[in-house]
């Protein structure tokens, strides 16, 4: 969240904490009333957009190489023992399809690496009755085929968390707008009618209206005093 967006969130909160504190002032105002209410739900929603802006999203690339780690090994393992029987038969035709090192396998896109470590499990899969002598059993093969699936569906993940975010971001931008819609063009407004009434509402209320520029996180301005910018921003 940028450090505008984090000042005009706060200035949300003061104005909703002023509005609710004075309840009784404006509750006989339906208009208000309304607008009000729309005012917290967007709030939440705004919150709720934030919450998502904010996740750490390097989880789910770690949660993909390991998964990849996972694969690449296992595959390694039933390739070499692949390759031994080949050499074996003397099959070079079978001993170059296996012929991957591990460079091969993950200095690669992620679904070259997929493929790869399929046509290893597959070549394995047509011998497994005579792998069992070079360490290899189905059981191995249903391994690898466990760890195929789990990569495979991991590989969207990063880049979905990422789209995730963006949108977010967008939903960020387009609440702000919808509240400072709804805060100039009806609480500002609505607002008036208890200046004569109830002064210290309506003095409290524009006061908390104005945006405080806070300063940068972590420089010389946090120990500063917090600069008013525009009331009605």
């Amino acid at each position: 969240m940028k450090k505008h967006e984090e000042d005009k969130l706060s200035m949300y909160y003061v104005v909703q904490k002023v509005c609710t504190d004075h309840s009784s002032v404006w509750s006989s105002l339906p208009a208000f009333t309304t607008a009000f209410g729309n005012f917290g739900t967007k709030i939440s929603a705004l919150e709720a957009a934030v919450a998502k802006q904010e996740t750490v999203i390097t989880g789910h690339a770690q949660q993909k190489q390991k998964a990849e780690d996972a694969l690449v090994a296992k595959t390694l393992e039933i390739a070499k023992a692949v390759s031994a029987y080949a050499k074996v038969q003397d099959d070079d035709v079978l001993k170059n399809k296996v012929a991957y090192s591990k460079t091969d396998l993950v200095k690669v896109r992620d679904s070259i690496t997929l493929q790869r470590c399929m046509v290893i499990r597959d070549e394995a899969q047509l011998i497994i009755g005579s792998l069992g002598a070079y360490g290899v059993t189905s059981t191995d093969l249903n391994q690898l085929q466990t760890l195929l699936t789990n990569f495979s569906m991991l590989l969207p993940t990063p880049r979905a968390a990422i789209t995730d975010r963006k949108r977010a971001t967008d939903d960020i931008s387009t609440l702000e707008r919808e509240i400072d819609e709804i805060l100039k063009g009806l609480m500002d407004p609505l607002v008036e009618n208890f200046k004569a009434t109830n002064l210290t509402f309506y003095k409290q209320y524009f006061d908390a209206r104005i945006i405080v520029d806070t300063g940068v996180k972590g420089s010389d301005d946090d120990a500063s005093t917090p600069t008013p910018t525009s009331p009605a921003a």
